[in-house]
């Protein structure tokens, strides 16, 4: 079986997703080691709303 790791710019309507990953993965293994404050700032940048303003203004994200 071939796991080729395919890097490309993430389509629209797939922010929820993204975003959720990223947010479980921050809480399971990051967030331990931050502030509260370190915390909802983070947050406050990994949402599906952010993430999509982001993306009308011409800056990318990757996914895997």
């Amino acid at each position: 079986m071939n796991k080729e790791l395919v890097i490309r710019e993430i389509r629209r309507g797939a922010e929820t997703e993204a975003c959720r990953l990223v947010i479980d993965s921050f809480n399971d293994f990051i967030a331990p080691d931050f502030s509260d404050e370190g915390v909802k700032e983070f947050l406050k940048y990994v949402n599906p709303n952010s993430m999509q303003e982001r993306l009308a203004d011409g800056h990318f994200t990757l996914v895997a």
